[in-house]
């Protein structure tokens, strides 16, 4: 960093230029939703990845230092950002060596940082709870129609069935007539053949007594 500030200073061939940009701006956005979109974090709020800082080479390379904190290892991702494109990642990210003291103002402001995070996990709780309560509220639209829909049928039944005149031009009510009709003639038939049986069981009664008194 002394190095480098020396460079600037005292004029020479800058190694890298620093963007000035703040939390909110479209190149930083676009990053942070790269990062967030590719390498997201538990909670998906966020990324795994902190932006250290954003730089330029003087071949116009342009490229973000990044930092895991879980390992605390920091790696080089090369970006390109034009108009007609807009921002595209390359194709890898490479492993880099920290050989310099953090300046004591860091290039973005961590409070700014959390709080642009702090905003999009808002906004992502209100539309999930939106979809949610939205499905919720279909599922229970289309419960209640169901419902109304079996109450209608059931009525629709219900006013078919009992729309006759009389009793005898109810499908069922003569069914049922005629099945009790045919029970009622069958238990006279067996009524007349219980008092058969009973007529020929006293002849026979009668016929046996009048033997055993013969015999005796």
């Amino acid at each position: 960093m002394n190095e480098l500030q020396e460079l600037i200073t005292e004029g020479g061939t800058k190694v890298f230029n620093t963007y000035a940009v703040e939390i909110g701006d479209a190149l930083w956005s676009a990053l942070w939703r790269y990062l967030r979109d590719t390498y997201p974090d538990q909670d998906g709020y966020g990324s795994v990845y902190d932006i250290e800082g954003i730089y330029e080479e003087d071949g116009g390379q342009k490229f973000v230092i990044l930092h895991e904190a879980t390992t605390q290892k920091y790696y080089r991702l090369n970006f390109s950002i034009t108009d007609a494109d807009g921002f595209k990642a390359g194709d890898s990210m490479t492993e880099v060596t920290q050989t310099f003291v953090p300046a004591a103002e860091p290039q973005f402001s961590a409070t700014a940082v959390e709080a642009y995070a702090a905003e999009y996990a808002k906004k992502k709780d209100e539309e999930e709870n939106k979809d949610k309560s939205g499905e919720k509220e279909e599922k229970e639209t289309e419960d209640s129609s169901e419902e109304e829909e079996e109450s209608e049928d059931k009525e629709e039944k219900k006013s078919k069935k009992y729309s006759y005149d009389t009793l005898e031009e109810i499908p069922e009510y003569v069914e049922l007539q005629t099945n009790y009709s045919n029970l009622e003639s069958q238990v006279a038939e067996l009524n007349t053949t219980i008092e058969s049986l009973n007529s020929e069981l006293s002849s026979l009664r009668e016929f046996k007594h009048n033997a055993e008194l013969a015999e005796k």
